[in-house]
């Protein structure tokens, strides 16, 4: 069974085939829980790959659309393209669309001018990738995937 976190709510998504809340898939699955585990199986074996190597890049947007890409192209046709709707996750809502690019932009801009992650002193450069992690996720610029966690296991 699913908790309320686990469901994005919005009217019917434009990501999800109509009259159900199973997202558009290229495997075609129209189960939730079968769409589920389908997913976490093929992102595991690309995770096992990111471990082994890496996408090399800079810390940027655009990294972070390739690695989103890389993660879920065998399952989404929306893997590593900004979400087009509004949505939220239990009592969190996220930011709107027309807005993500331009906090991405903020996000990354204070990363680099401000040498955030060559900080010397790891306390503080585990502090600050947090505080970045925390506010891609608020951002959360694709309809789904648990990306965050996987980006900053790729940076680290």
């Amino acid at each position: 069974m699913f908790s309320k976190y686990d469901v994005y709510t919005t009217v019917q998504s434009m990501y999800c085939y109509p009259d159900t809340d199973v997202l558009i898939n290229k495997l075609n699955i129209h189960d939730k829980a079968e769409l589920k585990q389908a997913e976490e199986e093929f992102t595991a074996v690309k995770q096992m790959a990111l471990l082994q190597e890496p996408i090399k890049g800079r810390f940027t947007k655009t990294h972070l659309f390739r690695i989103h890409r890389f993660l879920f192209e065998d399952v989404y046709p929306f893997a590593g393209h900004i979400r087009k709707e509004q949505i939220r996750k239990g009592d969190t809502m996220f930011y709107p669309p027309d807005l993500i690019d331009r906090e991405l932009e903020r996000v990354f801009k204070t990363i680099h001018s401000k040498k955030l992650l060559a900080e010397q002193d790891k306390e503080k450069q585990i502090q600050n990738l947090s505080q970045t992690m925390a506010e891609l996720n608020i951002i959360h610029p694709f309809r789904d995937g648990k990306v965050t966690l996987r980006y900053q296991q790729n940076v680290a």
